[in-house]
């Protein structure tokens, strides 16, 4: 019956703090090929992952299994094996107990927005011939983002575009004559990726404005109305003037004549007989010259003056009596200065 008495401690050691039933997924954008898979550096989730506790093991494994015997962990920097979305499972162990908990974390790989190159280069006509104008680049956005929902920002730099750095201002002056390439930036707002895509900005010379000193054109009233101020002009003599002023050959334009400035801009409708047109007095004629390629355009005018002569009448009958030597012969002297009034 003899006996002694001893004691046992009983310890329960705390399992780690751990987010449940899993942690922030840690995404990258797909910056590198292949495509949908990247490098994550796992290592720069272990922080977060310990909420602020010390003396923890934090591992990573392919599976629950793995994690649970504290198997195959996986190396700190790990390309995803499942395309955009792979489920990690985190052992956080107690380094000092042994005491763990098993939590998952997904790595994504986000796609890069999907920004739409012009099909065609965005193209202006320069009137000043020195191959620089500005452009509305806002015009181009619509068409860029189609239905996304992206932030577009345009740059003159690829370098300017990948890190967001100097957007340009719209309207832009180009600062290349008659060709540049520009750079769109397009971001994603929920993922923060982005993407660049080039468009290129073409400037096309207009034609030279018609002369300042395009000669007025003058005529006599000549026809079957001589006061009515209205006669026909050939307007065509302008031609010559208007195409030598250009700096290119004068086969590259197409000279029209208009009857007012807003048909000239349209380009209709034109005078058909430019040759014998009926023009009045103090009228305007606009000139519009375009290229036949480019379709760039100028216009510019002159001034028809009509210039009516003397209005005359008609005399009354000049009758005298045939009472000369030779009476009734019918011819006889006439003064005809009595009509001059």
């Amino acid at each position: 019956g003899c006996f002694d008495i001893v004691t046992l401690e009983l310890i329960v050691d705390p399992l780690p703090n751990a987010t449940q039933p899993n942690y922030p997924q840690y995404s990258l954008c797909d910056y590198n090929t292949p495509i949908g898979y990247e490098v994550f550096d796992l290592s720069s989730q272990i922080n977060a992952i310990s909420l602020g506790q010390q003396g923890l093991n934090v591992t990573f494994h392919f599976s629950q299994a793995n994690a649970i015997a504290d198997s195959s962990a996986l190396p700190l920097l790990y390309t995803n094996q499942a395309i955009y979305v792979q489920t990690l499972w985190v052992r956080i162990e107690n380094a000092a107990t042994g005491c763990f908990v098993v939590s998952t974390m997904d790595i994504r790989v986000e796609p890069l927005p999907t920004p739409i190159p012009p099909t065609e280069p965005y193209t202006l006509c320069d009137e000043t011939q020195d191959g620089l104008t500005d452009f509305d680049l806002n015009t181009l956005t619509a068409a860029i983002v189609q239905s996304a929902n992206y932030i577009i920002t345009y740059h003159e730099t690829l370098i300017d575009a990948q890190q967001g750095d100097n957007a340009l201002v719209s309207p832009y002056t180009t600062i290349t004559p008659f060709v540049q390439f520009l750079y769109v930036r397009a971001v994603d707002p929920n993922t923060g990726c982005w993407s660049v895509i080039v468009i290129e900005l073409n400037v096309d010379p207009s034609p030279v404005t018609p002369p300042a000193n395009l000669p007025d054109l003058t005529n006599c009233d000549q026809d079957n109305n001589t006061q009515n101020g209205t006669t026909n002009f050939d307007l065509t003599q302008q031609t010559p003037l208007i195409l030598a002023a250009q700096s290119t050959p004068a086969s590259n334009y197409s000279v029209t004549y208009h009857v007012s400035q807003s048909d000239a801009q349209a380009g209709v409708p034109m005078i058909i007989s430019a040759s014998s047109y009926p023009g009045s007095n103090n009228q305007t004629i606009w000139v519009r010259i375009e290229h036949n390629t480019t379709e760039c355009f100028n216009i510019g005018s002159f001034q028809l003056f009509v210039n009516a002569p003397l209005a005359l009448t008609t005399p009354t009958p000049l009758s005298v009596c045939d009472n000369d030597t030779n009476s009734n012969d019918l011819f006889t002297l006439f003064n005809l200065t009595v009509k001059n009034a």
